[in-house]
C-alpha cells in the first residue's frame, strides 16, 4: 500500500502538468472567445477510410470528400449542422473541460471525426475536431489538448452536450 501511494506521489505532477497545459490553452480560449460554434460535418480529407488502390492502378480521388479547412476557414461544403452557443451553453462547455481527469482510454481506431468545436477570436479560428466512434481528437496548432485530457465521463459529457444542442444527425451513440 505504501509503495502504491509513493508511486502516485511521484507521477501525480505529470497529470497536473498535462491538465495545466490544456487549461491554459483550451479553457482560456473558450472563456475569451468572440463566438463558439458546434458543428457536425462530413468525413474530410485525411480521415476518410478508402479501399486500397490496386497495384499498378492510378489513385482515384473521391470527389465527394472535401478538406476540412480552406484558407484557415471551415469548408462550408462539409458542414451538416451548426449551432452558435449562447452565454449559458458556453459556460456549460467550459465546465466540462474544467473538471480534472485521471483515467483515459482510447477504444477503437476508426479516426473519422465528424463533430467540431469552433472557437473564434478576432476572426481567428481555433478548433477541436472530435471522433466519437473511436474517441480521438484533432486540434488546431494553437490548442494543446488531446485524448489524454479525456476520460469516459468527459466523453459522455461532450456527447450529451452536442445532443443537447440538437446536433444529432451523425450521432449513433
Amino acid at each position: 500500500m505504501i509503495r502504491v501511494f509513493f508511486i502516485f506521489i511521484l507521477i501525480q505532477p505529470l497529470f497536473s502538468f498535462s491538465q495545466t497545459n490544456y487549461r491554459t490553452s483550451l479553457i482560456l480560449k473558450l472563456q475569451h472567445a468572440d463566438s463558439i460554434k458546434l458543428i457536425s460535418h462530413k468525413i474530410t480529407e485525411g480521415y476518410a477510410v478508402t479501399p486500397e488502390t490496386p497495384i499498378g492502378k492510378p489513385f482515384i480521388k473521391d470527389s465527394s470528400i472535401y478538406p476540412f479547412l480552406i484558407n484557415n476557414k471551415v469548408n462550408p461544403k462539409v458542414i451538416i449542422e451548426s449551432k452558435t452557443l449562447n452565454k449559458v451553453y458556453r459556460k456549460k462547455l467550459v465546465k466540462i473541460f474544467e473538471r480534472d481527469v485521471w483515467l483515459t482510454k482510447v477504444l477503437a481506431n476508426c479516426d473519422e471525426p465528424q463533430h467540431s468545436i469552433l472557437i473564434y477570436k478576432k476572426n481567428k479560428l481555433s478548433y477541436i475536431d472530435i471522433c466519437f466512434g473511436c474517441r480521438r481528437i484533432h486540434t488546431s496548432k494553437d490548442i494543446d489538448f488531446s485524448e489524454s485530457n479525456m476520460d469516459l465521463q468527459r466523453w459522455e459529457d461532450i456527447l450529451r452536450f452536442f445532443k443537447s444542442n440538437s446536433l444529432n444527425k451523425l450521432l449513433k451513440h
